[in-house]
């Protein structure tokens, strides 16, 4: 679960201007790196680099998360029909996308909560 968070990282640019880093370290700065296959890569590998046992484990597992949320947001609406470069850096390819949801729409909040229900009932159920 961990692992659908590291693309979300990029929202960090809410409170911490991409200007701003780059005044601090004294080179172009952009935080949409975050969220491709590269950056996920990245930041999995320094989130693992903290645990003493069970990396390999730990590291399938970030990705395993990080690379269901990039493929979820590949099902976006995109305006140009293309969903967002999320195989950088090795490819600047961006995948069409079949457009099915915008993350604003009340429908997609709707329908994520009552699958959560449904999984936290079934967890809670006894045999």
């Amino acid at each position: 679960m961990a692992g659908v968070a590291i693309p979300g990282l990029i929202k960090i640019e809410i409170l911490i201007d991409a200007g701003v880093v780059e005044t601090l370290l004294g080179v172009p700065f952009k935080y949409a790196p975050i969220s491709s296959l590269g950056g996920v890569l990245l930041i999995a590998g320094a989130i693992t680099i903290f645990f003493e046992r069970q990396r390999r484990q730990i590291f399938s597992f970030l990705l395993f998360g990080a690379f269901s949320s990039l493929v979820v947001d590949g099902l976006w609406v995109f305006a140009d029909g293309r969903s967002g470069f999320w195989l950088y850096p090795f490819s600047w390819w961006r995948p069409p996308t079949p457009s099915l949801y915008i993350t604003s729409d009340v429908r997609v909040l709707v329908t994520a909560i009552l699958i959560s229900a449904v999984v936290f009932a079934l967890d809670r159920w006894k045999y």
